[in-house]
């Protein structure tokens, strides 16, 4: 195995982060922060929504053979996590 790879997101604000692996959900959370574990191969997504609108889509990296092309996603304007 090559290394440990982790996914990092950080963001002004909380918001709804949903991350996707090949298309489907592995990670959900309300937080301005995200520090996730890759151990999987696949393409990687990462979704943010505030109040149920979509305010950040980013395809950080792919993962093969245990090796992962990293990216750092910082942004600003972020109004907070919606109830729904």
């Amino acid at each position: 195995m090559a290394g440990r790879a982790v996914l990092s997101l950080r963001l002004p604000r909380p918001a709804d982060i949903t991350v996707r692996r090949n298309g489907a959900a592995i990670d959900a959370r309300c937080s301005a922060q995200l520090d996730l574990d890759i151990a999987d191969e696949g393409a990687y997504r990462v979704e943010a929504r505030i109040d149920g609108r979509l305010w950040l889509l980013y395809t950080p990296s792919t993962c093969a053979n245990s090796a992962v092309t990293p990216h750092r996603l910082s942004t600003a304007g972020c109004g907070g996590c919606g109830s729904g």
